[in-house]
């Protein structure tokens, strides 16, 4: 799996609404493509500004051109991101996941609950239904804890 990560920021006053406009471009398009695994995007108001970190999960590099074409380093923009980034990252950073586990994983929790938070047997993926359970877990964690997350997936 791969996570790709970039970076930008708008002003305070327009991060609701940025966060708006992204769900109606880039979120709608990661899910859309073939081969996308979900992300978080990560949101900080600091400095009269909303920093905004945005982690998308994908199966490849096959799927990472999928959406972003031939040169998969370069970010992705929209038509209307001008209106709202005061700050981008022209380009992505790609990492090999080598490891994810979260508070909800199936081995941290007893076998009487694995029916709790495991997909069913019928399911086709049922790593992906955990992972995406337990990342929501996470997410509520960080939220918990004072951080803005928003979390999609497929």
């Amino acid at each position: 799996m791969i996570a790709r990560i970039w970076r930008g920021r708008t002003r305070a006053e327009h991060a609701e609404e940025y966060v708006a406009y992204l769900q109606q471009t880039g979120f709608a398009e990661y899910q859309r493509t073939p081969g996308n695994r979900g992300g978080l995007a990560l949101r900080r108001i600091v400095d009269g500004g909303a920093e905004f970190v945005l982690l998308s999960l994908w199966e490849s590099g096959e799927a990472v051109r999928a959406l972003a074409g031939d040169d998969a380093d370069r970010a992705v923009f929209y038509p209307e991101d001008d209106r709202y980034l005061v700050e981008r990252d022209l380009h992505v950073t790609h990492y090999d996941v080598v490891h994810h586990s979260t508070p909800g994983d199936r081995a941290s929790v007893p076998e009487s609950m694995h029916s709790a938070i495991a997909p069913s047997a019928a399911s086709a993926d049922p790593l992906s239904a955990l992972v995406h359970r337990t990342e929501i877990v996470d997410a509520l964690y960080r939220f918990a804890a004072g951080q803005d997350v928003l979390l999609f997936s497929n």
